[in-house]
Parts: C-alpha cells; sequence; structure tokens
C-alpha cells in the first residue's frame, strides 16, 4: 500500500504540471515550459535535480509556442499581440514588443538575435538584447501560395537560417545578418517537416496529403540537392538527428535510419498497428530512441539492436526525456 501512495503520488505531479509545450535544457536541468489550467496562463521554469519553481510569469492566452532560454534571458508571446523578453533570474522584464500577430516559433540564431515567426505576418530578426527589430520579410499571396497560420519551421547554422513553406519557396535560406535571401529551392509537395541542419548539409521530408512524400539532403550553402528519395514521410513526427544518423517515421508505420556519410536509408523497425506512434514525438537519449505508441505505452528501441522494449504505461502524453544523475525520468 505504501509504494502504491508514492507512485501515485508522483503520477499526480507530472500532472498537476498541466503543460503545453516544453523545453528541457539538459545543460541546467532547467524544465521550461507553457502552462495552462482552466482560464491561467502561464510560463514556468523549474529546477529538474529540486523541483523547485524558479520563475513564474502569467500570461494573456494559452501559448503552444516554445518559451527558450539563452543567457539568462526567457522570451516567448504574452499574447496573440505581444512579445516579450525576461531576465529569469531577476524577475525583471528586459523588453516588451507589439506584433501582428502571434509568435508561433522563434530560435535564437547567435548571442543577440531572435527570428521568429509570425501567424500570416511573416519573419522577423530581433535584437535579443533591446527588443529592436532589424527587419522583417512579410508573407505575400500570389497565384501560387496564400497565407495561412501555419508554422513555418526555422533552423539555423553560423551564417544562414532556413525557413520551410514561405512564400511559395519549399525551402529558402536566408543571411542571418542582413534578411538576404541567399538560394530558395520548390518541389511539388504540399507540406515540409521541420528543417535539421546536419553539418554542412538540410536534411528535410515532404508529404502530399499522404500520398507521395520524399526525404531530401540539400547542400546548406548553396541549396544543391545532393540526395533525394520517395518516401511516406510522416510530417507531423519531426526527424530526429543524433549521433551522426538521421531518424524519421513513414505513414506506413516504419521508423527509418538515413546514413548521412552513405546516402542511405534503411527501415530499422516496424510498427504493428496496435503499437502504431503516428502524430508522437521521438526522443533521444543515450543508445536509445524512446516513443510512446497510440495506447500511451512507452517504448524505447536500441540503437545497437533495433529491438524494441516496452518501458511503462503512460499516464498522459509523452513531452520529453531526460536525465538526473544515472536515472532516466519522463516528462509528461
Amino acid at each position: 500500500m505504501f509504494l502504491f501512495s508514492c507512485k501515485e503520488t508522483n503520477v499526480n505531479r507530472y500532472l498537476e504540471r498541466h503543460i503545453l509545450i516544453a523545453n528541457i535544457d539538459t545543460k541546467k536541468n532547467l524544465l521550461i515550459y507553457s502552462y495552462w489550467k482552466d482560464k491561467d496562463y502561464a510560463i514556468k521554469v523549474e529546477d529538474l535535480k529540486t523541483d523547485k519553481m524558479l520563475f513564474f510569469f502569467k500570461i494573456k492566452d494559452k501559448s503552444f509556442t516554445e518559451p527558450k532560454i539563452h543567457k539568462n534571458k526567457i522570451c516567448f508571446p504574452e499574447s496573440n499581440d505581444s512579445f516579450i523578453c525576461i531576465d529569469y533570474k531577476r524577475n525583471a522584464i528586459l523588453w516588451r514588443i507589439q506584433t501582428k500577430g502571434r509568435v508561433r516559433e522563434f530560435q535564437y540564431v547567435n548571442d543577440d538575435m531572435i527570428i521568429a515567426s509570425i501567424d500570416s505576418y511573416g519573419i522577423v530578426a530581433i535584437n535579443s538584447n533591446s527588443g529592436k527589430v532589424m527587419y522583417e520579410l512579410l508573407l505575400h499571396v500570389d497565384q501560387n501560395c496564400s497565407v495561412d497560420n501555419a508554422p513555418r519551421p526555422i533552423t539555423y547554422d553560423v551564417n544562414y537560417f532556413y525557413v520551410a513553406d514561405f512564400n511559395c519557396n519549399s525551402v529558402v535560406a536566408y543571411n542571418i545578418l542582413s534578411g538576404e535571401k541567399v538560394w530558395s529551392i520548390n518541389r511539388n509537395s504540399e507540406a515540409f517537416s521541420n528543417l535539421i541542419v546536419a553539418g554542412k548539409y538540410i536534411f528535410v521530408g515532404s508529404n502530399d496529403s499522404y500520398k507521395t512524400g520524399e526525404i531530401m539532403l540539400l547542400e546548406a550553402k548553396t541549396g544543391k540537392l545532393i540526395y533525394q528519395h520517395e518516401s511516406k514521410f510522416e510530417i507531423m513526427c519531426n526527424p530526429i538527428y543524433y549521433r551522426n544518423k538521421i531518424y524519421y517515421y513513414t505513414y506506413d508505420s516504419k521508423l527509418n535510419e538515413f546514413d548521412i556519410e552513405n546516402r542511405s536509408s534503411k527501415i530499422i523497425y516496424s510498427f504493428s498497428q496496435e503499437d502504431d506512434i503516428s502524430g508522437n514525438q521521438i526522443y533521444p537519449l543515450d543508445n536509445f530512441l524512446y516513443i510512446q505508441d497510440l495506447n500511451f505505452n512507452l517504448n524505447r528501441i536500441d540503437l545497437s539492436t533495433f529491438q524494441k522494449e516496452f518501458i511503462q504505461k503512460s499516464p498522459k502524453g509523452l513531452l520529453g526525456v531526460y536525465k538526473i544523475n544515472t536515472e532516466t525520468k519522463f516528462l509528461y
């Protein structure tokens, strides 16, 4: 009875976080997340080692945008028309700017610049120290593409940032400092996954209404197509770059490994209808990939043997995997 009670208490603590979306800083053991319960909305930061709340800030609406910390600054959309940056250790507002729509995604592309994707508006570069807008890349409508509220995945390297599904471009690269367009490619596909920068390459997968799809490897500097292969790519499950391999899921229930060096892809595990993972995410840790199936079973796949092992029944949707000392923990 005592052991049962402890287990229930642990599960309830996970449920009481009421997390919408989370970001784990493994170096500092921080959990940064968006909170929603009833009509209360907030951004919170916890110390994962001590479970101590380090930061709490009420916001005006629920936020599915991942809050991020960089050099003690935490930034996030405060509402549909406000983006804010705070020194979370001093709980001091550094700046707040008005935006023409909700920031759906943003990245710290270097120490003093944020690239943000704003609903139905475009891409905005912001100085993360002052909040000053450096430049804007606006969405436009023409006969080939329309403007909608879809998130536009952003990733970056030292010199460029890359956006998918932007202004009739399948993938487009911009100079970080100037916002100048460097290159773009167009494919006959309907939707693209989150882009992955893998060294000097970019990996991306596409899906055309679950009829066709492909994976591509592009040269980051030029956009040159290095590798292309037909694939039933599932855009709802983000590809993972881990130990110089890329792992991605296809809607025929296959987990695949792409070898960048050898330009080859292989199936490493085939799921059944009972343990399908469609719509869930993949979380790497040590030599394993952790995945939750549609029945809330948490499993892991050993990257040495490609064997699947059941871990536990989940209390709710899996949001992350992390390690404290030698213990693997799961975020719900």
